[in-house]
């Protein structure tokens, strides 16, 4: 073989193994290439479910909000029912016939006094009401006190108001109840 041969091919075989090594780099950066672009693609999916699942975040707080909500509304109205119906208990117990003091008070308000709430009490009574004149309800407290059944009768408050553009006078009165031994 001519000496100038070897060198040919040995540029030859270089030329080969440089171009080879350029191929596989090529392969390599085009495949490194497409990995990048299908991170990107599965990072933007991730990012889309990412807010979604924020937004869905967001709506189960405010329903969770909202649950606390009635939940701490339905704690306080079982707490008034256990109030009354240990009031109730209690009344039972008491022996104290309020269907007759009921009717009691009803028999003394005068017609001219509405009376809006009673709440009954251990050993008292709370009446509320409305009338058009104050005097009323003095004569309504005196009734009370000379009832038999009522004692020590007093003003929590008395306060001008309007109802249906006329003036009116709300009060709360309370009205200690007597034992039914003392009644008789």
């Amino acid at each position: 073989m001519p000496g100038w041969i070897k060198p040919a091919l040995l540029k030859n075989r270089l030329s080969a193994a440089g171009a080879a090594a350029l191929l596989v780099l090529f392969i390599l950066l085009v495949w490194h290439g497409t990995a990048l672009v299908r991170y990107r693609v599965a990072l933007s999916s991730q990012k889309e479910s990412l807010k979604k699942l924020q937004v869905q975040l967001k709506q189960a707080e405010q329903e969770y909000s909202q649950i606390q909500q009635e939940r701490s509304a339905y704690v306080q109205e079982k707490k008034v029912l256990e109030e009354r119906l240990q009031l109730l208990r209690e009344a039972r117990k008491s022996g104290i016939a309020w269907s007759k003091v009921l009717a009691r008070i009803s028999g003394l308000t005068p017609p001219e006094v509405w009376v809006n709430k009673i709440a009954l009490g251990k050993d008292s009574v709370t009446i509320r009401g409305a009338t058009e004149d104050n005097a009323l309800v003095s004569d309504f407290m005196t009734q009370l006190d000379n009832s038999g059944m009522f004692f020590d009768t007093s003003f929590n408050y008395t306060q001008k108001s309007k109802l249906k553009d006329s003036p009116v006078i709300e009060f709360e009165v309370i009205t200690a109840l007597q034992n039914e031994k003392a009644q008789k």
